[in-house]
C-alpha cells in the first residue's frame, strides 16, 4: 500500500510532468507545499528526497528546491492519446535517437491481426527500432504498418517519426487510437537491446493508430524500461486541440486529474 510520502511524491511529480511546476523553477516553500499535498513537513521532506533521487528536482543549500531544467534519464509521461516516444523524450529535455532499425514484410501475428480487425493473417510491414534518450536505451518497439501505396520499405526511411511518415503516405495525419499498458519481462534479445538483465521488468505499451476517418494504419508494441519511465493515466475527458501540423496526434489542451500507475506491480 502506498505511504503518504509515496502519494505526496506522486502528486508533486504529476505537477512537474504537466508543467504546473516548470523546469528550472523553484518549488513552493516547504510549508505551502506540504499544505497543498496535505502532509506534514517531515513527510514532505521524504517525498522530495525521492524526487531528488529520481533526478526530477535538485536541492540547493540555503536557496530551496528546484525542478531540474535538464532531467536525468527518467521520463514521465501522461497516457492520454497516441504517444510519440521521440516527442516524450524531447519534452523531458533529452535528445532522442533511433538505432537498431530492422524493416521487413512479414505475416501479421494473431494479436496484430485481431487488433487491426483482420479475420485472417496478411502481409504487413514490420519495423523494429530501439529509441535512446541522451544515448541511454529507453524503448524498443515493434511497429506493424499496414501496406499502402507509397509506403517505403528501407531501414533509413524509418529512423524518424512514423507519424510524420504515415501522414505523408496517406495525405492526412494519424489522429486517434487506443492504448493498453501492461507489465512484461525482457526476453534475451530485448534485454540486450535495452541494457537489462534477462527477465527484467518492462512496461508494454500497445497501441492501435488510426487516421481521422477511423482507418487503422499501424499497430505497435513498445517495450519501455521501467527504471526510465514513469507513467501517469489521464482521467476524465479533456478538451482536445487539433492534430499537430507535423502529423502527430492531437493532444489535450487542459489538464484533468492524473493518477500514477505503479510500475512493475500492476498492469
Amino acid at each position: 500500500m502506498p505511504t503518504r510520502a509515496d502519494i505526496a511524491a506522486g502528486e508533486i511529480e504529476r505537477r512537474i510532468v504537466t508543467g504546473e511546476y516548470a523546469p528550472g523553477t523553484q518549488l513552493p516553500n516547504e510549508a505551502d507545499l506540504a499544505a497543498s499535498v496535505n502532509v506534514s513537513r517531515t513527510t514532505l521532506r521524504e517525498a522530495v528526497g525521492r524526487l531528488a533521487a529520481m533526478g526530477l528536482v535538485t536541492r540547493e543549500q540555503g536557496r530551496g528546491t528546484y525542478v531540474r531544467a535538464q532531467s536525468a534519464v527518467r521520463i514521465s509521461m501522461l497516457l492520454e492519446a497516441n504517444l510519440s516516444v521521440s516527442d516524450m523524450i524531447r519534452e523531458m529535455g533529452l535528445e532522442p535517437a533511433t538505432t537498431e532499425v530492422r524493416v521487413g514484410i512479414e505475416v501479421s501475428p494473431p494479436h496484430v491481426s485481431a487488433a487491426i480487425g483482420w479475420r485472417e493473417p496478411a502481409p504487413i510491414l514490420v519495423v523494429h527500432r530501439l529509441r535512446t534518450a541522451d544515448g541511454v536505451p529507453a524503448v524498443f518497439s515493434d511497429d506493424y504498418i499496414v501496406l499502402a501505396p507509397g509506403l517505403p520499405t528501407e531501414g533509413p526511411d524509418f529512423s524518424g517519426s512514423l507519424y510524420e511518415l504515415l501522414a505523408r503516405v496517406h495525405g492526412r495525419p494519424v489522429s486517434t487510437g487506443h492504448a493498453r499498458l501492461s507489465a512484461g519481462k525482457a526476453t534475451a534479445g530485448l534485454a540486450r537491446s535495452l541494457g537489462l538483465e534477462e527477465g527484467g521488468l518492462t512496461l508494454v505499451l500497445s497501441q492501435v493508430h488510426q487516421l481521422a476517418d477511423g482507418e487503422i494504419v499501424m499497430y505497435s508494441d513498445a517495450y519501455l524500461r521501467n527504471d526510465v519511465f514513469t507513467v501517469h493515466v489521464r482521467r476524465g475527458v479533456p478538451d482536445r486541440e487539433p492534430a499537430s501540423p507535423g502529423g502527430g496526434p492531437a493532444r489535450p489542451s487542459v489538464v484533468t486529474q492524473a493518477k500514477e500507475v505503479g510500475i512493475g506491480s500492476t498492469s
